[in-house]
């Protein structure tokens, strides 16, 4: 009960200037993990900015203390946070040569950019742009089926595909495609036709 005590007269009330601004901080600082978990438990502000160190994940990463830096974290510690003696948890480790801490924090941090730059790719996916206009305006994965495929039928000279059904529906995509993209009458630029023709 003593340590409890002592935790709570380092973090007397936050006012400007304390050395700490609240008693996570002030626990952070100490070393004293079954504290840290009653305040989070608690609900203490695990990013609850003020004081010497700025807060707690700075102080913690400052002294040394690991084991509440990970716990600190898991519970949703800002790693990018500003402010404090150190300027963020990153510096207050390096200052302070503990590696062990060092590295779990770029490795959060490269997971939050990992998980930053996921993010960002799936709100910037590219919308088609090709097909009929009606198609270029729907996300993906929600673009209508393409109609049935027509088998080919044989001309009465019994040669298939040669023309008859074919060449009209051949014919009839052409139009299609030519009044879509705004060509005049004619051939596509460089069509062949199935005569091998232009």
């Amino acid at each position: 009960m003593e340590k409890n005590q002592r935790v709570a007269r380092k973090a007397d009330g936050g006012r400007a200037g304390e050395r700490y601004s609240n008693a996570l901080q002030a626990a952070s600082e100490g070393g004293y993990q079954e504290i840290i978990k009653l305040l989070l438990d608690g609900g203490a502000d695990v990013n609850a900015q003020g004081g010497m160190y700025g807060n707690a994940l700075q102080a913690a990463s400052g002294k040394g203390h690991q084991e509440i830096v990970k716990l600190l974290l898991d519970n949703g510690a800002d790693v990018k946070a500003q402010g404090g003696k150190y300027g963020n948890a990153l510096q207050a480790a390096s200052e302070g040569g503990h590696q062990g801490i060092v590295k779990l924090l770029l490795d959060k941090r490269a997971e939050l950019r990992a998980a930053e730059a996921a993010e960002q790719a799936a709100e910037l996916a590219p919308v088609p742009q090709c097909g009929p206009p009606s198609f270029r305006r729907l996300p993906l994965g929600e673009l209508p089926s393409p109609p049935p495929r027509k088998r080919k039928r044989e001309d009465p000279g019994g040669s298939p595909g040669g023309g008859g059904a074919t060449s009209t529906a051949a014919d009839g995509a052409e139009k299609q495609i030519r009044t879509e993209i705004g060509l005049p009458s004619g051939l596509l630029p460089n069509a062949r036709r199935r005569d091998g023709r232009q």
